[in-house]
Protein backbone atom coordinates (compact mmCIF):
# COMPACT_ATOMS: atom_id res chain seq x y z
CA UNK A 1 0.00 0.00 0.00
CA UNK A 2 0.72 3.54 -0.91
CA UNK A 3 0.14 6.26 1.34
CA UNK A 4 0.29 9.91 -0.55
CA UNK A 5 0.02 13.36 1.04
CA UNK A 6 3.27 16.03 0.37
CA UNK A 7 1.79 17.76 2.94
CA UNK A 8 1.95 15.40 5.81
CA UNK A 9 4.75 13.72 4.22
CA UNK A 10 7.30 16.56 4.87
CA UNK A 11 6.33 16.63 8.22
CA UNK A 12 6.85 12.81 8.74
CA UNK A 13 10.26 12.52 7.34
CA UNK A 14 11.31 15.52 8.87
CA UNK A 15 10.41 15.04 12.51
CA UNK A 16 11.34 11.18 14.27
CA UNK A 17 8.15 11.60 16.39
CA UNK A 18 5.66 12.33 13.17
CA UNK A 19 7.12 9.21 12.03
CA UNK A 20 7.07 7.24 14.81
CA UNK A 21 3.44 8.30 15.05
CA UNK A 22 2.22 7.43 11.57
CA UNK A 23 4.23 4.33 11.83
CA UNK A 24 1.93 3.30 15.14
CA UNK A 25 -1.38 3.67 12.66
CA UNK A 26 -0.20 0.26 10.77
CA UNK A 27 1.72 -1.38 13.60
CA UNK A 28 -1.59 -1.68 15.19
CA UNK A 29 -2.97 -3.67 12.34
CA UNK A 30 -0.06 -6.07 11.98
CA UNK A 31 3.70 -5.50 13.19
CA UNK A 32 5.59 -6.80 11.05
CA UNK A 33 4.49 -4.56 8.32
CA UNK A 34 7.45 -2.99 6.44
CA UNK A 35 7.96 0.77 6.01
CA UNK A 36 9.80 2.71 2.97
CA UNK A 37 9.98 6.15 3.48
CA UNK A 38 10.16 7.71 -0.53
CA UNK A 39 10.84 11.06 0.69
CA UNK A 40 11.98 12.04 -3.09
CA UNK A 41 8.42 10.96 -4.12
CA UNK A 42 6.91 12.29 -1.38
CA UNK A 43 5.28 8.91 -0.46
CA UNK A 44 5.34 6.15 2.44
CA UNK A 45 5.35 2.31 1.03
CA UNK A 46 4.34 0.14 3.76
CA UNK A 47 4.14 -3.63 2.71
CA UNK A 48 2.12 -5.93 4.99
CA UNK A 49 2.54 -10.25 5.29
CA UNK A 50 -1.20 -10.76 4.72
CA UNK A 51 -3.52 -8.76 1.97
CA UNK A 52 -6.20 -8.78 4.51
CA UNK A 53 -3.47 -6.62 6.68
CA UNK A 54 -3.37 -4.23 3.59
CA UNK A 55 -6.78 -4.31 3.32
CA UNK A 56 -7.80 -3.38 6.96
CA UNK A 57 -5.25 -0.67 6.32
CA UNK A 58 -6.89 0.92 3.28
CA UNK A 59 -10.04 0.96 4.76
CA UNK A 60 -8.51 2.61 8.09
CA UNK A 61 -6.86 5.41 6.24
CA UNK A 62 -9.45 5.85 3.43
CA UNK A 63 -10.76 9.13 5.27
CA UNK A 64 -8.36 9.29 8.14
CA UNK A 65 -7.38 12.96 8.96
CA UNK A 66 -3.53 12.78 10.26
CA UNK A 67 -2.39 15.99 11.38
CA UNK A 68 -5.32 18.30 10.55
CA UNK A 69 -4.39 16.61 6.74
CA UNK A 70 -6.86 13.72 5.13
CA UNK A 71 -4.68 10.71 3.92
CA UNK A 72 -4.17 9.74 0.38
CA UNK A 73 -4.12 5.37 0.12
CA UNK A 74 -3.83 3.28 -2.60
CA UNK A 75 -2.65 -0.63 -3.17
CA UNK A 76 0.63 -1.29 -4.79
CA UNK A 77 1.37 -4.51 -6.69
CA UNK A 78 3.57 -6.19 -4.98
CA UNK A 79 7.12 -7.26 -6.89
CA UNK A 80 8.83 -10.70 -6.61
CA UNK A 81 12.29 -10.07 -7.49
CA UNK A 82 12.71 -13.46 -7.42
CA UNK A 83 11.59 -16.99 -7.06
CA UNK A 84 12.36 -19.17 -4.39
CA UNK A 85 14.02 -21.58 -6.01
CA UNK A 86 16.11 -19.57 -7.94
CA UNK A 87 19.75 -18.55 -7.45
CA UNK A 88 19.41 -15.11 -8.85
CA UNK A 89 22.13 -15.45 -11.62
CA UNK A 90 21.70 -15.17 -15.02
CA UNK A 91 21.01 -18.40 -16.93
CA UNK A 92 22.20 -19.26 -20.43
CA UNK A 93 20.32 -18.79 -23.37
CA UNK A 94 19.42 -21.65 -24.64
CA UNK A 95 21.13 -23.59 -27.56
CA UNK A 96 19.25 -23.63 -30.48
CA UNK A 97 19.23 -19.67 -30.34
CA UNK A 98 22.85 -19.23 -29.70
CA UNK A 99 23.56 -18.44 -33.53
CA UNK A 100 21.53 -15.43 -33.01
CA UNK A 101 23.74 -13.88 -30.85
CA UNK A 102 26.79 -13.03 -33.44
CA UNK A 103 27.83 -13.40 -36.80
CA UNK A 104 29.76 -16.36 -38.12
CA UNK A 105 33.37 -15.81 -37.78
CA UNK A 106 33.76 -15.59 -41.77
CA UNK A 107 32.23 -15.22 -44.52
CA UNK A 108 30.13 -18.14 -46.03
CA UNK A 109 31.84 -20.06 -49.44
CA UNK A 110 31.82 -18.31 -52.60
CA UNK A 111 30.38 -14.87 -50.77
CA UNK A 112 31.95 -11.43 -52.77
CA UNK A 113 30.99 -8.24 -51.61
CA UNK A 114 28.90 -6.05 -54.13
CA UNK A 115 29.49 -2.60 -54.92
CA UNK A 116 27.16 -0.17 -54.13
CA UNK A 117 25.46 2.54 -56.08
CA UNK A 118 26.41 6.03 -55.50
CA UNK A 119 22.90 7.76 -53.48
CA UNK A 120 20.40 9.35 -55.97
CA UNK A 121 19.73 13.10 -55.23
CA UNK A 122 16.94 13.97 -57.15
CA UNK A 123 14.59 16.51 -55.17
CA UNK A 124 11.63 17.15 -57.67
CA UNK A 125 10.26 20.00 -55.31
CA UNK A 126 13.30 21.80 -54.81
CA UNK A 127 13.72 21.83 -58.43
CA UNK A 128 10.03 23.18 -59.79
CA UNK A 129 10.79 25.77 -57.16
CA UNK A 130 13.96 27.15 -58.23
CA UNK A 131 12.57 26.58 -62.15
CA UNK A 132 9.34 28.91 -60.73
CA UNK A 133 12.21 31.70 -59.64
CA UNK A 134 12.73 34.23 -62.08
CA UNK A 135 15.62 37.20 -62.29
CA UNK A 136 13.22 40.17 -62.81
CA UNK A 137 10.50 38.86 -59.44
CA UNK A 138 11.53 41.53 -56.67
CA UNK A 139 11.39 40.81 -53.07
CA UNK A 140 10.46 43.01 -49.72
CA UNK A 141 10.49 42.28 -46.54
CA UNK A 142 7.37 42.56 -44.68
CA UNK A 143 7.07 43.46 -41.20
Amino acid sequence: MIIDNSKILFQVFSIDQQKANFSNLFTQIESGCHFDFLRSFRRVRITFEKPESATAAKLLTQHLSFNGTILKSFFAQRIRLRDAGDDGLLKLPPLEKQFLISPPASPPVGWEQSQEMAPVVCNFDLMAKLAALTVDDTFEARV
